[in-house]
């Protein structure tokens, strides 16, 4: 497994980043065409207005999420790295906690339905969700346990499953 695809100077392309980013067009991709099939007239408009706002309210969501949530302790200690959100630390409860508000907030403002947009969005979310858990894997923060074997995943150091398991083979 490998964090980095490679590195441009200096900059390293994350694997995790770029499947994400990957996995958010997708979502948006099918979640576009269900709007213009089964949407009313507009919707399209309105996704294209959403999208941005679901992408940063969904980050920031994670974040939080994951600061106040899971690794609370960590980052009372440590505050400088809450907004170092390239060190790692995303939670998909909190980003899809963070794009729903985002998604309240403007379907409210903009008077339409809930539900409707909801309903429209869930085979995209799905899908974005299937892949973003390779984008995980491929972080090394979505692992199984050792195979106790000759043959297996090896995560390299530096990964949440290098420092649980070591250099052995994981399912």
């Amino acid at each position: 497994m490998h964090s980095y695809w490679f590195h441009i100077g200096a900059f390293p392309v994350r694997s995790y980043s770029t499947i994400f980013a990957l996995a958010f067009l997708l979502g948006l991709g099918i979640t576009l065409y269900l709007a213009k099939v089964r949407g009313n007239p507009g919707d399209s408009e309105h996704w294209w207005a959403l999208a941005p706002l679901c992408l940063v309210g969904g980050v920031v969501g994670a974040r939080f999420w994951q600061v106040f949530f899971f690794d609370f302790g960590y980052y009372a200690s440590h505050p400088g790295q809450i907004l170092q959100v390239w060190h790692g630390g995303l939670s998909i409860q909190g980003g899809i906690a963070g794009a729903l508000a985002a998604s309240i907030i403007y379907l409210w403002r903009k008077k339409q339905s809930f539900l409707h947009f909801a309903d429209i969005a869930t085979p995209g979310i799905l899908l974005g969700q299937s892949i973003g858990r390779d984008a995980d894997f491929m972080n090394g923060s979505a692992f199984g346990a050792p195979t106790h074997q000759g043959f297996g995943v090896l995560f390299p150091p530096g990964t949440l499953a290098y420092e649980e398991y070591g250099h052995q083979p994981l399912w």
